[in-house]
Order: structure tokens, then C-alpha cells, then sequence
């Protein structure tokens, strides 16, 4: 495998990852086990310094797959490569990496991805390297042959209110839909698969200065993603 790198525009979530490389590294093991790590960051309320934490129990447990060599973040990938990512500071801000874990429903490794305000997440296919940037962490259709990655933010504005569906293959992300909501009207939370065609959101609203849920919404697929009526 040629070494490359991707570049993309910080003023978009939904573009591929910036700083990261594939290179080729000459090792491969099996696949890890998923491992459940939510109740690290009970008492943690900074996502960098959750994501940190997070990163740190799983690099013991993957550390067959990932390693942390400084400032680079380093994920192993089929053909003998590695997809490396690079911390980067800029004048008016910063880029953060942190690993977080491998689905091994589809294949792909989530990484946390840290701004100087705000954060998103980046999801890498483990066969091919392809990597998207997403907005929040993801569910799973029951075939397993979509994803959703939604994010509800009314208040602080640091992040992308709204979501994003993308149709999986073994070696890509190709997207099906992606909706940017205005903040006075409403933000996805809860997301659940009603089947492989239908998802189902909490519908939350801001009322005063608190994000409270105020009904739900059904997007369907039928040809393409619209508002179930």
C-alpha cells in the first residue's frame, strides 16, 4: 500500500480526516473483543479528558491494534498498514486524537476527535482505512448494512446539531442522507432502529436555557430518507 495523506476542511464535521496517513507497519492480529468502558467517566464532565481516559484502558486492551507514540495515534488496518493520526495545534485553536474502540459489527475503529470548542468522532474501516468524520457516536441498523450518528446541540453551539446515515460495504461509507438542523427548531437525541428502514428520534427542543424532549420523529427510507407522515 502507497503511503497517502487525506486532508479536510476544519469547517466541516462530515468531510474526511485531516492529519491522518496510511503507511504500511508490517503487522496484524486478530480482531479485539468490544469492550464496555461508559462507566470510566462517571465522574469526568471534560470530553477531552474522558476521551483521554477512555483511550488509556483501551490502549492495554488493543494493544495488539492501536499504540500511542506521542502526539501520534497509531491504528492497524489490513494489508500490513497503519492509518496514523497527528495532534496538531494551530493559532486559534487545536486538534485532538483519541482512540476509543473497534465495532466489530462493522469492521471499523471510533476515535474521538477533540477541538479547541466542540468535538466529533472518526470512523475508520479496519479493511480498507477509508475513514469519515462523524458527529456523534453511532447506531447500528439490525442487518448491519447502515449506520446513524447523531448529536443534539441547542445551547453551547460548539457542535453539529443534527445527523447523518451512511450505507456500509466491507471497504467504504457511502452517504445516504445527512440533515444540519436549526437550533430553534429542534435536535436528535436517543436514536433507535425500528428496522432496517426506519429510525426513530427523540425530538429535543430547548426551552429557556435546558434541552428538554418534547415528542419523536420517524425518518423512513423509501428511495431516499423523508419524514415518516
Amino acid at each position: 500500500m502507497k503511503r497517502g495523506v487525506v486532508f479536510f476542511s476544519l469547517l466541516s464535521l462530515f468531510f474526511r480526516c485531516s492529519t491522518c496517513k496510511i503507511v504500511n507497519s508490517g503487522r496484524f492480529e486478530n480482531d479485539p473483543i468490544v469492550v464496555n468502558f461508559d462507566s470510566l467517566c462517571n465522574n469526568i464532565h471534560n470530553s477531552y479528558e474522558c476521551a483521554k481516559k477512555i483511550e488509556k484502558h483501551q490502549l492495554t486492551n488493543f494493544s495488539h491494534l492501536i499504540k500511542r507514540n506521542n502526539d501520534k495515534l497509531i491504528l492497524t488496518i489490513e494489508n500490513n498498514a497503519d492509518v496514523i493520526f497527528i495532534d496538531k495545534e494551530f493559532d486559534d485553536g487545536v486538534i485532538r486524537y483519541s482512540f476509543r474502540d473497534y465495532i466489530k459489527e462493522i469492521n471499523s475503529y471510533i476515535v474521538h476527535i477533540q477541538y479547541f470548542e466542540g468535538n466529533a468522532y472518526c470512523l475508520i474501516n479496519k479493511n480498507s482505512g477509508e475513514t469519515i468524520i462523524i458527529p456523534g457516536l453511532l447506531k447500528i441498523s439490525p442487518d448491519k448494512s447502515r449506520l446513524v450518528s447523531y448529536n443534539v446541540d441547542l445551547v453551547a453551539e460548539y457542535t453539529v446539531n443534527g445527523f447523518v446515515i451512511y450505507r456500509l460495504t466491507n471497504t467504504s461509507f457511502i452517504k445516504e442522507f445527512e440533515l444540519i438542523i436549526e437550533i430553534d427548531e429542534w435536535g436528535p437525541s436517543n436514536a433507535e432502529w425500528i428496522d432496517n428502514n426506519q429510525i426513530e428520534f427523540e425530538k429535543t427542543v430547548l426551552n429557556d436555557t435546558s434541552e428538554i424532549v418534547a415528542g419523536k420523529v420517524i425518518y423512513e427510507f423509501k428511495g431516499k430518507w423523508q419524514i415518516k407522515e
